[in-house]
C-alpha cells in the first residue's frame, strides 16, 4: 500500500512540474522560510535570470533591486505575514526593463500572485492536476486524433500548430463555409507556410492576436502571436474575416479596442465573448 502510495505522489508531483514547465506565465515556489525552490523557464526568462537562485532566499535575490520595493515588499508580507482578504497590484522592473504587473491575493493559503507571475507556497498534491482519470464516473478511453473526422456533413481537419506541449490548428467545414481555429500558436516559418496553406479560402480564421509586436520580441517561444501576424495571414490565405482570439489577460476591453481600432480594417477584429458570427 506505502509502494503504490508513493508512485501515485511521485506522478501527481511530475505531472504538476510538467505542467510548470510549459506556462508561458511565469512561476515561482518558496518555503515557508523565504527559500526559493523552484522557477520555471518562463519565470527565469520574464526576470532575465543570468544565475541559479534555487535554494537562496527571495530577499537575497530580490531585495536589493533598484525600484522594486513595491513588489518586494507585497511579496514578503504574502509569505511571512499571513493577511487574509488583502489585495493589492504592484510593479516589477526585470533585467530586461520590462514592466511587470503582479497581483497578490492573499486567501488563506497558498499565496496566489496573480498576473505574469503567480508566487506561491506548493502543497503536496493528492491528486494530479488536471483531475486524473481515475476521478471520472465511468470508462475512459483515450483515442490518438487521426484526421480527417466526419461528424455527419461537418468534416474536421488538423495539423501540428506551434507551442510549448504541442498544439492542434483545426478546420471545420460544414455545407460549403469552413473555419480554421489557430490559438496557442507562435508564428515561425515552416509553421506559419503551412498554417497559410491550410487556411486556404477559408470564411473565417480564429488566430493567436495575445501579443503587441514589441512584446512578442521579449516573449519569442512562448507559443502565442501577433494580431499582426494575422494580418498577413489573412492576406497570403485569402480567407473572408479573421477575429483575434488569445487576449492578453492584462489587457483592459479599452486597450484592445484602441489595438483594434489601430489595425484600420474592416476584415479583422477582436473576439467578443459571447458573440455570435454568422457565415453567408
Amino acid at each position: 500500500m506505502t509502494d503504490k502510495m508513493d508512485d501515485k505522489a511521485n506522478s501527481s508531483s511530475e505531472l504538476f512540474y510538467d505542467i510548470m514547465r510549459n506556462l508561458s506565465e511565469g512561476v515561482i515556489t518558496v518555503s515557508p522560510k523565504g527559500v526559493i525552490t523552484y522557477i520555471n523557464p518562463a519565470g527565469r526568462a520574464i526576470l532575465d535570470l543570468k544565475e541559479d537562485i534555487l535554494g537562496k532566499k527571495f530577499s537575497e535575490c530580490f531585495l536589493e533591486q533598484p525600484g522594486n520595493s513595491g513588489f518586494v515588499d507585497s511579496f514578503m508580507d504574502a509569505v511571512y505575514a499571513r493577511a487574509e482578504g488583502r489585495e493589492s497590484i504592484v510593479s516589477y522592473r526585470g533585467g530586461k526593463g520590462e514592466l511587470l504587473l503582479y497581483q497578490v491575493l492573499e486567501i488563506g493559503e497558498p499565496y496566489n500572485v496573480k498576473g505574469r507571475c503567480e508566487v506561491y507556497e506548493p502543497k503536496p498534491l493528492k491528486e494530479p492536476i488536471p483531475v486524473c482519470f481515475s476521478g471520472y464516473q465511468g470508462e475512459v478511453q483515450i483515442e490518438p486524433l487521426q484526421f480527417p473526422i466526419r461528424l455527419g456533413e461537418l468534416l474536421i481537419e488538423g495539423i501540428q500548430g506551434n507551442h510549448p506541449g504541442g498544439s492542434v490548428i483545426m478546420r471545420l467545414r460544414y455545407q460549403g463555409r469552413s473555419i480554421v481555429y489557430a490559438t496557442d500558436y507562435e508564428h515561425e516559418e515552416g509553421s506559419f507556410a503551412r498554417l497559410k496553406d491550410f487556411s486556404q479560402n477559408a470564411d473565417l480564421i480564429l488566430y493567436d492576436g495575445q501579443y503587441e509586436p514589441e512584446e512578442y520580441e521579449r516573449k519569442k517561444g512562448f507559443g502565442h502571436s501577433t494580431a499582426q501576424m494575422g494580418i498577413r495571414l489573412l492576406e497570403e490565405s485569402g480567407a473572408s474575416f479573421m477575429l483575434l482570439v488569445h487576449h492578453d489577460p492584462l489587457s483592459t476591453d479599452e486597450e484592445l479596442r484602441k489595438r483594434e481600432e489601430g489595425l484600420g480594417r474592416s476584415d479583422i477584429r477582436y473576439a467578443r465573448q459571447g458573440e455570435t458570427v454568422e457565415l453567408r
